[in-house]
This record gives structure tokens, C-alpha cells and sequence, in this order.
């Protein structure tokens, strides 16, 4: 095999760090890929069972089935130990003891992430009959590389998953917080202590990152949830009226103010009241909503009498209250009230591992309330969706979804039933079908520039993190991004 062809099976293999984080299906697109790489007759795939330390079949290829590891136990051993093993001659090689076996020519390499062993891979026979060589055991150990760190991203995957329905459970199963995310577990936890309170939350992030999901569960996990939410959003209306939705007025109070009125803050005795884009108000309308926060009290326009009321207060911004201050857009004293606790909602392109579940939700969702019958996505649909930028966020992507279930002809949604948007959308990433027409470096530069690209990216910028991930040194890692401007 050329240094052209296996560029692209090395292309290949990446793509299967983000097909799919359940291991089983995982585990034989894996093998398919190393069978299909090396043009093996069989194979298999080792696991260490963390329980006991051994390892057990994860996945097997080839009309033989599983090889037996505990009968070649020399070859085992040594690839277990972190050292990889060509046998080209298995009829005479002492490592080699399988009884019966048809076996001519192993590859037998560890399943490596840094200086972790996750278990073995494994290809017996070339189709063609030729023995294996050492350039043949350097590419496979390099692919095995590749699909460690699949398989370890898998294990933490399930990992999360189970952590994220433990705390789910705990935040409330009517309201839709979903993510695997390590950032969104944190924040179903910093949920479930802040509801424990009365303490004024302030809920930031870029718009539709879903803030107001969070004040929903906030205030649904609290002890006020069997009285009212009332949420208000302080940027769609006029100051005037804005004021009277929040603190009501008495009659004649200005034109078309014909009968008395509570506001929200009142209304919502007992219960929640939630102050959506706060950052939008006036500043006369900030003098009265620190008065409000301070005192608990309100006065309805057109009087003088303060109304004491009980509510649980929430508000959000997707603003920076911070520069907001120091445009002076936001009174100081104001900023000081409303940031008590704090919870900072991560946009979608900093969470990219959520994105099949997110679609998935909103499949299920759009297909309900539309009466289609969708089975999935097709996978030119799941790589997009993992490079595109998300300006709108989650719910860019929800309403992508409905978009495409109302279009989708077959079973499957495919690129064109996506908005025109995603379709004119130009991944930033490598496109394997054009490698033939480039060297091989400027192909390999490709192919490094988008993996760091990507790896940067759902490590928030972190390069020791991303070092630890693509199993590299740190300083490797700040190379690259120095040298491809990431």
C-alpha cells in the first residue's frame, strides 16, 4: 500500500472518533476498518476487563470467529506489555501457539492511549498471501493509535452518560437539560445546589443556548414549584410597558391604563419570576429593579404604595454585564445585586460531543409533533453538523432539525433536506475524495491542521488537554498551533 492510500485510511479512522460513542457499534466499524486497512483474512479486538485485569474479546472478524488469546499467550503477553508483534511465519515462531490454527503471517499490536494499554488488535493472513512487514506493523500500529483514542473517548462517553441520567434524575425528568458534555454535567449540579436556595441566580451565555430551560429547572427542582413561573423578556418591550408588566399599575396610570393591574413580581407569589435579557433595560427601569431586589417590595405606577411579595428571583443576559459597566449601560449597584450566583451556559461549538444526542431529542420531538417517521441521520449530515459554527446555538439546531423532518422524503435525512444554510455551508475540514490530486505533505498537513482544529476546539483551547488526548507532548501540540494558526 502506497503512502497516498494509507494518508486516507489514516483520514479514514479519524472519522470514527465521532461516528459513534457506543462502543459495540464502536468496536465494528473499528474492525472493519483494520481488516479493510491491512486486507486481513481475520481479526480481533482485546478489552481489559477493568474488573479483573484480563483481557476479554471485544470484537472478532473472519469466517473463523475469535482467536483463542490464552493458546499464543507469547504474542498476547508481549503486545500487552506495550511492545507490538510481527510473526511472519506463525508455523515456526515460538510465539505463536494456537493448535490447528491456519495461521501465516500476525500482526499483534497493544491498543495504545499515551502510556495507557486499553487492550490488543489483532490481523492474521494477508488476502494476497504475502507476509506481513515491518512497514505493515508501523501503519497498523498507527492506526490502533487513532482508534484507542476512540475507544477511551467511548468508555468516558458511557461514563458521562451514566453520571449525566444520575443527575438528570435529580434535576427533574419534565425538563429537557441534555448533554454529556463535562461542562454540562457541571452545570446539572451547579442546578441541583442553587434550587436548594433562595439566592438571586444570573444565568448567562450566547443567545439560544437555553437559558430559559435553566431558570424553568431551577425553579421546578425548588420548593416553590407548585406556584407560578413567570418569565418576562426585558429587551421586547417599551419601557413603559415593560414597567407595568413587571410592577403593575393603578388605573390612569397612563393612556390605556383603564383598570388596575398586578404586576409579575406580585402574581408571582410563591413562586419564580424570570428576568430574560435584563441587560436590555433602561436605566430609569434599573433604579426600580434594584429598589425591587433590595427590598422586596414594589410600587405599581401611578402610586406610592410599596406591596411586599415573594418570589424567587431569576434573570439572564447573553450580554457581557461586565462591559456593560464600564460603558456605563448598567448601573454598578445593579450588577453587584444580580451577581449572586452565576451559571454560564457553554455555546454548542464548545460542547460538540452533545450534538448527536441534542439531534437525536429533536428528532424525536419534531417527528411527534409533525407525524412523520424519521429514522436517523445520514452520516454527510452528522460530519457537518460536527463542523458547522452554531451561531444560533441549540436552538439553531433544533429548528434545523424540524426544518429538515418537514422536507425529508425517505427515512433518513440526508444533506438536502437541511436549510440552505447547511448546504452552502463549506466544512473548514479535509475532503478524503480530493487527496489523489495533492502530495503528500500538503495532504498530510491537511489532515493534521483540521485534527488539531477540532481537538482545540472541544478542549476549549486547553493544549495540555488536547496533548493528553491526541496521546502527543504538550509542545507538540503548541507547535502545530502555532505553525497552522489555530
Amino acid at each position: 500500500m502506497d503512502s497516498e492510500n494509507r494518508l486516507e485510511k489514516l483520514l479514514s479512522a479519524s472519522s470514527i472518533l465521532h461516528d459513534s460513542l457506543e462502543l459495540s457499534v464502536l468496536l465494528k466499524r473499528i474492525m472493519e476498518l483494520l481488516s479493510d486497512s491491512m486486507a486481513s483474512e481475520k481479526g480481533a479486538i482485546y478489552l481489559i476487563d477493568t474488573e479483573t485485569g484480563e483481557f476479554a474479546l471485544g470484537m472478532a472478524a473472519g469466517a473463523e470467529g475469535a482467536l483463542r488469546i490464552e493458546k499464543r499467550a507469547g504474542a498476547a503477553q508481549a503486545a500487552g506489555a506495550g511492545v507490538p508483534v510481527l510473526i511472519e511465519d506463525a508455523t515456526k515462531d515460538p510465539r505463536w501457539k494456537e493448535e490447528g490454527s491456519n495461521a501465516k503471517s500476525v500482526l499483534c499490536v497493544p491498543l495504545k492511549y499515551g502510556d495507557r494499554i486499553l487492550g490488543l488488535a489483532e490481523v492474521v493472513n494477508k488476502i494476497d498471501g504475502t507476509p506481513y512487514t515491518n512497514e505493515d506493523l508501523k501503519f497498523f500500529q498507527g492506526l490502533t493509535n487513532i482508534c484507542a483514542a476512540a475507544i477511551l473517548n467511548s468508555t468516558k462517553f458511557t461514563a458521562l452518560e451514566l453520571e449525566n441520567r444520575r443527575l438528570k434524575s435529580e434535576v427533574s425528568p419534565a425538563i429537557p437539560l441534555i448533554g454529556n458534555a463535562p461542562s454540562m454535567i457541571k452545570i446539572f449540579s451547579q442546578i441541583k445546589k442553587a434550587a436548594a436556595t433562595d439566592a438571586l441566580v444570573l444565568v448567562t451565555g450566547e443567545s439560544g443556548t437555553g437559558k430559559e430551560v435553566v431558570a424553568k429547572s431551577l425553579h421546578m427542582l425548588s420548593s416553590r414549584n407548585k406556584h407560578p413561573f413567570l418569565p418576562v423578556n426585558c429587551g421586547a418591550l417599551p419601557e413603559t410597558l415593560l414597567e407595568s408588566e413587571l410592577f403593575g399599575h393603578e388605573k390612569g396610570a397612563f393612556t390605556g391604563a383603564d383598570k388596575a393591574r398586578a404586576g409579575i413580581f406580585e402574581e408571582a407569589n410563591g413562586g419564580t419570576v424570570f428576568l430574560d435579557e435584563i441587560g436590555e433595560t433602561t436605566p430609569a427601569t434599573q433604579v426600580k429593579l434594584l429598589r425591587v431586589l433590595q427590598e422586596g417590595k414594589v410600587k405599581r405606577l401611578g402610586s406610592n404604595k410599596e406591596i411586599p411579595f415573594n418570589a424567587r428571583i431569576i434573570a439572564a443576559t447573553n450580554r457581557s454585564l461586565e462591559t456593560m459597566v464600564e460603558e456605563k449601560k448598567i448601573r454598578e449597584d445593579l450588577y453587584y445585586r444580580l451577581n449572586v450566583l452565576r451559571i454560564l451556559l457553554p455555546p454548542l461549538r464548545k460542547r460538540r460531543e452533545d450534538i448527536p444526542v441534542l439531534a437525536d431529542y429533536f428528532l424525536k420531538k419534531a417527528t411527534s409533533k409533525l407525524g412523520r417517521s424519521i429514522e436517523g441521520f445520514s452520516s454527510a449530515v452528522f460530519r457537518t453538523f460536527a463542523d458547522y459554527p452554531w451561531k444560533g446555538n441549540v436552538r439553531e439546531l433544533e429548528n434545523a432539525v424540524e426544518a429538515s423532518v418537514a422536507m425529508a422524503d425517505g427515512p433518513y435525512i440526508e444533506i438536502t433536506d437541511l436549510p440552505e444554510s447547511f448546504q452552502d455551508y463549506k466544512p473548514s475540514g479535509f475532503d478524503g475524495a480530493s487527496l489523489s490530486g495533492m502530495n503528500y505533505k500538503d495532504a498530510s498537513d491537511l489532515f493534521e491542521k483540521s485534527y488539531f482544529k477540532s481537538l482545540l476546539e472541544l478542549t476549549n483551547g486547553d493544549t495540555s488537554l488536547a496533548a493528553e488526548k491526541a496521546g502527543v507532548s504538550e509542545k507538540s501540540v503548541q507547535r502545530r498551533k502555532s505553525e497552522f494558526g489555530l
